[in-house]
């Protein structure tokens, strides 16, 4: 079960808050338009319809040590927000995130576990090369209704990722 969270709305990004009682941290979930805009040239229906995914935690009240700091319903609250910033929107709408270690994606474990009611569409493409540590990875959740803008925006996403090889 998600935490329930508050959302505040501002000239230019989305931010859902919520708080763990499990953890002590307080967490925020931002989607802002601007993110990604340097790369409008290189994949233009992912930017002008997307919003970046930028993740936030704040310790709040202090733990002791030694806590195990692991709180599963962090991140039913974090798919829960995507899943409801997605259903506020049009069909149109798409997340970024990027994942700086593609080993640890621990964003892809978690949209990965989800069960939602909401249809989406997952994509995304490992940018450089080498070893998994080294790869990057720039991927995107969309609501599933727009098949033909979907397919867009993933062609353009592996378009760019081959720049990198």
């Amino acid at each position: 079960m998600a935490y329930s969270y508050i959302t505040e709305e501002s000239s230019d990004s989305y931010d859902y808050t919520f708080y763990s009682d499990q953890t002590g941290r307080i967490y925020t979930v931002t989607f802002d338009p601007t993110l990604y805009s340097e790369l409008e040239d290189k994949i233009p229906t992912l930017i002008q319809s997307g919003y970046g995914v930028v993740f936030y935690k704040k310790q709040a009240v202090e733990q002791p040590k030694g806590t195990i700091m692991r709180d599963p319903q962090v991140s039913e609250t974090i798919q829960q927000i995507i899943h409801d910033f997605l259903a506020s929107m049009d069909n149109q709408t798409f997340v970024i995130y990027q994942c700086e270690n593609y080993k640890e994606a621990l964003f892809d474990k978690w949209y990965d576990s989800a069960n939602t009611d909401i249809h989406v569409v997952k994509g995304g493409v490992l940018l450089g090369v080498g070893s998994s540590r080294d790869l990057s990875y720039l991927g995107f959740i969309a609501e599933g209704s727009d098949s033909e803008k979907i397919l867009k925006a993933y062609d353009e996403l592996v378009a760019f990722s081959l720049e990198f090889m």
